[in-house]
């Protein structure tokens, strides 16, 4: 099944530094996406699946969002290959892997919902006129 057919919200491209806090020790990471039910990012960190973490971050309105959420999934960023329980042969690239994480949000009050949506209408309605815009 479609990331895309699993998820109850929309999300939309999220490229921006993210500060997640697990087990007593801070990251910034890249992110990938966001949706009012929990965002995307990729490190080279491994977090495991079932972590309960704090994900510190800015939307384009320039509020600060700090949230709790669990990481639901990770995968391989070059393959997509769920990478939660690794083979063999993926141990030996552990060091120079680059995994991409998925959170689902924890108790995320109505109006942070607001927002975010808010954010991702914004931002999927740009990417749409950004695409329908034609050159002569």
């Amino acid at each position: 099944m479609a990331d895309s057919a699993r998820r109850k919200f929309p999300r939309c491209p999220y490229l921006q530094p993210i500060c997640v806090t697990f087990l007593s020790q801070s990251i910034i990471v890249n992110g990938e996406e966001i949706g009012e039910g929990g965002l995307s990012f990729l490190s080279s960190t491994e977090i495991p699946v079932g972590a309960q973490v704090v994900l510190n971050f800015f939307i384009s309105n320039g509020l600060y969002y700090c949230l709790r959420g669990s990481v639901r999934n990770q995968s391989d960023s070059q393959t997509g290959q769920n990478t939660a329980t690794p083979s063999a042969q993926s141990k030996k690239n552990k060091k120079s892997a680059i995994y991409r994480y998925g959170v689902n949000f924890n108790e995320v009050n109505i109006t942070l919902k607001r927002q975010i949506r808010s954010f991702v209408a914004r931002s999927t309605h740009t990417l749409k006129n950004q695409k329908t815009v034609s050159v002569n």
